[in-house]
C-alpha cells in the first residue's frame, strides 16, 4: 500500500485495502474506463519493479461499476 501511494501520487488518496484486495476508488465525475486504463497501466509498470511473494489482487471501483485484475507472482 505504501509503495503504491508513493509511486502513484495522483491516486494515493483513492487507494484502500479490503479483504486482501487493493481498491482504487474512481473519483466522482471521472469516466470509469479512462481511470481504469490509467490505474492498470501504472500498477503494472510499478509492480514490475518489485519482487512479489504472492499474487496481488486489485479492483477499480465506482458506485455503479467495478473491475478486478490480478498481477501474478513471477
Amino acid at each position: 500500500m505504501l509503495f503504491l501511494k508513493r509511486e502513484m501520487p495522483d491516486t494515493g488518496e483513492l487507494i484502500i485495502l479490503r479483504d486482501n484486495k487493493v481498491f482504487f476508488m474512481v473519483p466522482e465525475g471521472q469516466v470509469f474506463q479512462s481511470f481504469y486504463d490509467a490505474v492498470f497501466k501504472s500498477v503494472t509498470q510499478h509492480t514490475k519493479k518489485r519482487k512479489r511473494e504472492a499474487d496481488i489482487n486489485f479492483c477499480v471501483w465506482s458506485p455503479t461499476q467495478e473491475r478486478d485484475f490480478i498481477i501474478p507472482k513471477k
